[in-house]
């Protein structure tokens, strides 16, 4: 909300403020009712946020700070020290209301045009900036007039306010605003290049403004406002840097689960046994995993050793959770204490059943396997405009009498025990899941086989170390064929289109700069928050702690 700088002028009415703080206000309709009106939904923040626009009356921003208010601007006809010295006063008057001088904004609108070069950018901006500089010519008079160079007009005036501007023949006023023109391009705007406007960007930041507001459509056509916007982003990206660093490292602490346990109060945790195990081997996470009363594990099989590990670490329950997709989502659940062996699945949850059935349908007797089929409110009706899966995967549910009940065989292979709990053991086919992923290992055989120099090929998951699991392949190559392929002339010309796409790829992504440490290139390394490269001072402190972490178990081997 903006309010301008009139006499008399005041802050947002109460009933708006309370309105925006999601209070109920009494408002009379047409019929003389009074009714209670509040706004949904509530916004963010939680108090109204105004701005004070002034052309430059320190008294206007004397005024804003005693308000509270934040402050918007701009450098038609006032310098940047000049706006300096009235931030300051606009500081002092929102202290000695009692409001904190730093959370004030002070906005200053600028008129920008960003380019590859400084000249080619004056010559595009000239006519529209001098167009909307004539809007503004006393002010632009006023302006030029503290110039010693620039030549006045008016005959004998000594002040530019006895210049008769009617009296001022075209030349006279074209004069002036070449001038202004002039001027205000060097020390009033953001034009230029990235580095030229980087300059601009300081000196606003050392005058104590805030925020700049870049006005862009001041008559430059949209088409190369729009192609010159990358330059604009380049000059903020450069702008803000430190304070994007700071804020994405205060983000990462402030947002880890460690930090997210601690200030919700979080008692109940769900996640896969891959993500639980990531979050041992933190310690601040692992430390705030006591405060945990009931965590649910699900998504992947849960190794004995990992599930003992949990137990220890957490302040309350753990239980082990299965369900496809399919079934929504949960299926069985399963209480975990002291686990010796392996990690059974549990029993249905409510509204669910779940069968162990043969090759022939039929209940497989105790500790036999058989697929597991789930019935019960929570199955599917299907995959969408696929008919023929979901006829393999979605059944008539032969044990119960409800009209349209269904059962999905879920591939997973499993045996119930005496005591009535079921135990997963694996899937009947080649799909596996790993890292939460249901991977189909015959897909990634049907890839290798068809490249003509691998004659069979085998997809497994190998799990060398408990916990440790890892999608591995094995191939036979064809001779034959891999000698042809190696120097047959399609396969050269094929590879060399290839390490060409290859080349070019990592060349736009991770050839750096020349002035860059070669040794420490972590080109194309951006952040997921702003796009923006991580700068090299974080990525240092990153890789420090990773490798740190990594030498502290003590590898035995690298894989790449």
């Amino acid at each position: 909300m903006t309010t301008s700088a009139t006499a008399g002028w005041r802050s947002p009415s109460p009933p708006v403020k309370r309105l925006w703080r999601g209070e109920k206000v009494s408002f009379r309709n047409p019929f003389g009712q009074d009714v209670a009106i509040e706004t949904l939904p509530r916004p963010v923040q939680a108090e109204l946020p105004f701005w004070v626009t002034t052309a430059g009356n320190p008294d206007t921003y004397r005024q804003a700070g005693e308000l509270g208010a934040n402050v918007l601007t701009h450098l038609l006809g006032q310098s940047v020290d000049e706006v300096a010295g009235k931030i300051a006063i606009y500081r002092q008057a929102r202290a000695a209301a009692g409001h904190d001088p730093a959370t004030g904004r002070v906005t200053l609108m600028l008129h920008t045009f960003v380019g590859e070069d400084d000249d080619a950018v004056r010559e595009l901006v000239r006519r529209p900036m001098k167009e909307y500089l004539r809007s503004s010519i006393k002010l632009m008079l006023d302006f030029a007039w503290s110039f010693a160079a620039f030549k006045r007009p008016g005959g004998g005036a000594e002040k530019p306010e006895d210049v008769d501007l009617r009296s001022l023949p075209e030349s006279e006023i074209d004069a002036i605003l070449d001038f202004a023109f002039e001027r205000y391009f060097e020390t009033s705007g953001l034009f230029g290049t990235p580095s030229t406007c980087a300059g601009m960007v300081q000196r606003c930041k050392r005058a104590g403004v805030d925020e700049i507001a870049c006005l862009l459509d001041f008559g430059v056509p949209t088409e190369r406002v729009l192609a010159r916007l990358p330059y604009l982003k380049e000059v903020r990206a450069q702008a803000n840097a430190k304070a994007d660093a700071a804020r994405i490292a205060h983000s990462r602490e402030r947002f880890s689960v460690a930090a997210q346990i601690e200030r919700h109060g979080v008692t109940h945790l769900q996640c896969t046994p891959s993500l639980a195990r990531m979050l041992l081997l933190d310690r601040p996470t692992r430390a705030a995993l006591a405060k945990i009363r009931q965590m649910l594990i699900g998504g992947e099989a849960l190794p004995e050793a990992l599930a003992r590990e949990l137990e220890d670490a957490i302040g309350g329950d753990l239980r082990n959770m299965y369900g496809p997709t399919e079934t929504t989502v949960w299926s069985t659940t399963h209480p975990v204490a002291s686990p010796t062996d392996s990690v059974p699945i549990g029993r249905p949850i409510g509204n669910t059943q779940v069968y162990i059935l043969d090759a022939h349908g039929q209940p497989a007797p105790i500790g036999v396997p058989g697929e597991i089929h789930v019935g019960g409110a929570g199955v599917a009706r299907g995959y969408l405009n696929r008919a023929e899966l979901t006829a393999q995967r979605f059944i008539p549910d032969p044990f119960r009498t409800t009209p349209g009940a269904t059962l999905y065989r879920s591939g997973d292979l499993a045996r119930r025990l005496e005591n009535g709990d079921i135990e997963y053991l694996g899937r009947i086919d080649h799909q596996v899941k790993l890292r939460g992923y249901r991977v189909e290992l015959g897909e990634i055989e049907a890839t290798l086989e068809g490249h003509p120099a691998v004659r069979q090929a085998v997809a497994m998951v190998r799990e060398d170390e408990p916990g440790d699991k890892r999608l591995v392949a094995y191939v036979v190559a064809d001779e034959a064929a891999l000698l042809e392929a190696v120097h047959g002339e399609e396969s050269a010309k094929w590879s060399a289109e290839h390490v060409s796409q290859w080349q070019e790829l990592y060349e736009q992504t991770y050839v750096q700069p020349s002035n860059e440490d070669a040794a420490f290139n972590i080109a194309g390394w951006n952040s997921s928050y702003t796009g923006e490269p991580i700068p090299a001072e974080e990525m240092r402190e990153g890789v420090d702690a990773t490798v740190e972490r990594i030498a502290a178990r003590r590898p035995r081997r690298v894989l790449e």
